[in-house]
């Protein structure tokens, strides 16, 4: 196989070779000859290191790894949730939803399955796919999150101040809520914030969240540390201008990551609750289900990234790979036509799962990166 690309096509072409060539597992040859203004590139194909499902007939927007790493699940912005086989890669089981999928969660003891919308709040019994809880009236809810322990369950969604902070935790035996408020983002009822994601630290100790305003962008939202003995405010983290999209744990509990509006990708020592490096993607990261995870192993950090052209969000339909110790970038994972909304990692590591509005879940070899 064969490019030859002229001068004003260089540049265009350019990252559709780094993608073709990235794209197969085992490259025989390549010969590359400067012919004055031509390059022509020859290798021959392998097997593909992206593979695709297209199961999902609307625009995929969650998606999450079973504890095991036997299953995944993938929801849409129709509302269809879909279970999957790890190793077959084949469909298990379809839920519904009212509302767009927002959040996905497996709880640790691979018991349960839970779901946000912009409705509801929904959980099923596995393996049989039962469901036993649902919750709505709080409006979108951006985030859903089993504790290590899989007893309690929490739901973020408005925050309004004085009122409740849009977090709701529920016991996972009677389905009971717990008592417990959480005031600490700085919000108003005219101009209410939204709690865009939520996460537990892997002992349990601590609940992380961050907030939003889905009415002005450039208003600056905070990162909450609360203490899960007594579930009251512990640590601000104060890094970002304007709202904080998405917060995760690496896997040892001792570092935080969190991607914002401003474009960054920020570092936090959880010890001191200062921050200890950022990544800057030199244009604004795209709306709020912008991610930022750390690989099982805490070597790698997958991100996506986006910007305003005026007040049109432009995505990049790529995914990112860092080095989460240089915070240098790796590589760009393309392929995806349309915004990549949300990415898992394999129990392993060496395998990265994409879900984007093109409808499509991928599916990336990272072994050797």
């Amino acid at each position: 196989m064969a490019f030859i690309l002229s001068n004003d096509e260089k540049e265009f072409r350019r990252t559709k070779i780094k993608y073709d060539l990235l794209s197969y597992g085992l490259l025989i040859i390549i010969v590359l000859f400067l012919l004055g203004s031509t390059v022509l590139i020859f290798y021959e194909e392998s097997e593909p290191l992206s593979t695709v499902l297209t199961k999902h007939n609307s625009q995929v927007s969650a998606i999450a790894f079973s504890h095991d790493g036997n299953y995944f699940v993938s929801g849409d912005k129709s509302g269809i949730i879909i279970l999957w086989d790890m190793e077959t890669r084949k469909s298990i089981k379809n839920f519904r939803v009212i509302g767009e999928i927002l959040s996905l969660d497996f709880s640790p003891d691979g018991e349960l399955l839970g779901s946000g919308s912009t409705e509801e709040a929904s959980v099923w019994k596995l393996p049989e796919g039962t469901g036993i809880f649902g919750y709505s009236g709080d409006g979108i809810y951006h985030s859903i999150k089993f504790s290590p322990d899989s007893k309690i369950m929490a739901i973020s969604s408005l925050s309004i101040n004085g009122v409740y902070d849009g977090i709701k935790l529920f016991q996972t035996q009677e389905w009971t809520l717990i008592d417990a408020n959480f005031l600490g983002h700085q919000d108003s009822i005219s101009n209410p914030e939204s709690i865009f994601e939520i996460a537990f630290s892997p002992d349990q100790s601590l609940l992380v969240s961050c907030s939003g305003s889905d009415q002005n962008r450039n208003n600056n939202s905070e990162i909450i540390i609360w203490d899960t003995d007594n579930w009251v405010y512990k640590t601000l983290l104060d890094g970002h201008i304007g709202s904080v999209f998405d917060i995760n744990f690496n896997n040892n509990g001792d570092s935080l990551i969190s991607a914002g509006e401003d474009g960054k990708i920020i570092v936090w020592d959880l010890s001191t609750g200062k921050m200890t490096g950022q990544i800057n993607t030199s244009q604004n990261i795209l709306d709020w289900t912008t991610f930022a995870v750390y690989s099982p192993d805490n070597r790698l950090i997958a991100s996506n990234r986006g910007y305003f052209k005026g007040s049109t969000p432009i995505s990049t339909n790529s995914i990112d790979i860092w080095d989460a110790k240089t915070l240098t970038l790796l590589t760009t994972l393309i392929g995806h036509e349309n915004w990549v909304s949300d990415v898992g990692f394999s129990k392993e590591g060496n395998t990265l799962i994409s879900a984007s509005w093109d409808k499509t879940i991928r599916f990336w070899n990272l072994t050797g990166i």
